[in-house]
């Protein structure tokens, strides 16, 4: 499990998020079109961020998201998708990294269900989307960001 503390409600709007977000790290237009649609914090602040890999979360063959999700609530995690933009913003992805992020699927433009998906490779740092269908299944290995609890605003 890896533990970081992410700043969120950095931002007025996804699309002040998103224009900030062009200056460093490659975004696909399905990232484009959900990271348009999220909810952001309403005021600065820190959560804790913690990957698991679906293993590590008891999983151990894998999962489809219910599964995943509620084995994380059960351990005290929570769905948050402003954190994968803002892992992206602060530069917090370690190379050779991929996650998925928690979150509720989200429709994109060409109507699949969508789910954050965010790296750092040798192309640099990138969001993408991933399949968010309730069916899909996850290997063990899958890593998802989870938020694990708000800290006090400053």
């Amino acid at each position: 499990m890896i533990s970081i503390d992410v700043e969120v409600g950095t931002h007025q709007s996804p699309e002040a998020l998103s224009v900030d977000l062009i200056r460093s790290v490659l975004i696909s237009r399905l990232a484009g079109d959900v990271l348009g649609q999220i909810e952001l914090a309403n005021g600065r602040g820190v959560v804790n961020l913690e990957v698991w890999s679906l293993k590590e979360l008891g999983l151990t063959k894998g999962g489809i998201h219910q599964d995943v999700y509620q084995v994380g609530q059960e351990q005290g995690l929570d769905k948050r998708p402003e954190v994968g933009p803002q892992l992206l913003r602060q530069k917090l992805v370690p190379y050779g990294q991929c996650w998925f992020i928690a979150m509720d699927p989200i429709v994109d433009s060409d109507g699949n269900l969508s789910l954050f998906i965010v790296g750092h490779d040798s192309m640099g740092l990138w969001l993408g989307t991933s399949y968010g269908r309730p069916a899909n299944f996850w290997k063990p290995s899958a890593l998802f960001a989870f938020v694990r609890s708000a800290k006090p605003a400053f």
